[in-house]
C-alpha cells in the first residue's frame, strides 16, 4: 500500500493504494436537478461502508482558472488543496422538503477510507 503525503493526494493514495498521479482523472458535470440523486447515492454508500467519508475542498478553488482534479491529485495545483469540512446546500426534493447536498461548483466530494 502506498503511504501518503498530506492533503487530497494522501487521502486518495491511502484509499486506492497507488499514487493518484498514475491514474486518470474523471470529472462528471451534473445538472442541478441531479445533485440530490448524487447525494442520495453518496449517503447510501456511506451507510454501507464505514470506511467512507466525504471530505470538502475550499470554495476558493473557483478563483483559480487553471484548477483541475488532475492538478489537485498530482500535487500541481496552485490553489488551496487542504481537505476541509464539506459545505452543503439545502436543495428542494419535494414541495416542502429539502435535502442537504454537497455544495457545488467547487469539487467538494471525494469518498475515501478513514
Amino acid at each position: 500500500m502506498v503511504r501518503s503525503e498530506s492533503g487530497f493526494v494522501g487521502i486518495v493514495a491511502d484509499h486506492l493504494g497507488v499514487a493518484p498521479s498514475e491514474l486518470p482523472a474523471v470529472v462528471e458535470t451534473l445538472d442541478m436537478v441531479e445533485r440530490p440523486n448524487l447525494q442520495l447515492a453518496l449517503n447510501a454508500m456511506m451507510e454501507n461502508d464505514d470506511r467512507s467519508r466525504v471530505v470538502g475542498l475550499s470554495q476558493e478553488v473557483g478563483r483559480y482558472q487553471d484548477f483541475s482534479i488532475a492538478s489537485l491529485l498530482t500535487g500541481a495545483s496552485r490553489g488551496p488543496s487542504a481537505p476541509v469540512p464539506p459545505v452543503f446546500d439545502a436543495l428542494p426534493i419535494d414541495v416542502d422538503e429539502t435535502l442537504p447536498c454537497v455544495s457545488a461548483p467547487a469539487p467538494a466530494w471525494i469518498t475515501a477510507s478513514r
